[in-house]
């Protein structure tokens, strides 16, 4: 289980300013749009990325790997998280091995405890793998958009997931303006919208990442 303790103030992955700098001077109107462009190109990319990028505070129940090694779910890993087992002991004997791969450490070992079937050879029940630790800590990186000032213990954005934002916003914009029939329908299913008998047939209105911003992208594999 997954829960956000502190929210991130946002999740765009670039500023309007920034497309300004790269598009020019934009209308109010404009400037709307290129909000809801960005809103909806940083989810695209999170997707893509198979990560959020937005640093936040999380507090997850996760049951024991069974090794050394217990892997987060969010990443990269800020400062030291602190964990408390099942029965409320706090845990201190870990280190954070890996902040990117959000990988922490254990000589000891995380005990896995999971649901066996009956029988001789205890094969174990799919899905009854019990909670044994409970997790707080800060994971992500400082955004362009967070209007705080950076603090030393905060990671920057990484320069190429911006550009890939910027890159696909460009690509859209060039679109919407070299084709009139083509309008910013809604953010909640990504499309964009056309007009009357402009409308396409099976789904090519849909906005996607353009393949040069996709290529600056790298899935997070679990």
């Amino acid at each position: 289980m997954l829960e956000i303790l502190e929210a991130a103030p946002s999740t765009d992955l670039t500023t309007i300013a920034q497309l300004v700098a790269e598009i020019g001077t934009l209308t109010p109107v404009q400037q709307d749009w290129i909000s809801l462009a960005i809103r909806s190109a940083s989810s695209l990319i999170e997707q893509e990325a198979n990560q959020v990028f937005a640093q936040q505070r999380y507090r997850e129940v996760i049951g024991g790997s069974g090794s050394t090694q217990l892997m987060l779910d969010r990443t990269p890993i800020l400062g030291t998280p602190t964990i408390l087992s099942t029965d409320n002991e706090p845990i201190v004997d870990f280190l954070v091995e890996d902040r990117d791969a959000g990988l922490l450490y254990r000589r000891q070992g995380w005990v896995r405890e999971v649901s066996y079937l009956p029988g001789i050879y205890k094969e174990p029940l799919a899905g009854e793998e019990h909670p044994r630790f409970s997790i707080d800590y800060d994971a992500g990186y400082y955004l362009p958009s967070f209007t705080d000032q950076i603090t030393a213990d905060q990671k920057p954005l990484p320069p190429n997931i911006e550009q890939a934002c910027i890159l696909s916003i460009k690509a859209w914009w060039h679109k919407k303006n070299r084709d009139s029939s083509v309008s910013w329908k809604q953010v909640g299913d990504l499309a964009l919208g056309y007009r009357g008998e402009a409308a396409p047939k099976g789904g090519e209105g849909m906005l996607a990442l353009p393949a040069e911003a996709r290529g600056l992208i790298k899935p997070r594999i679990f």
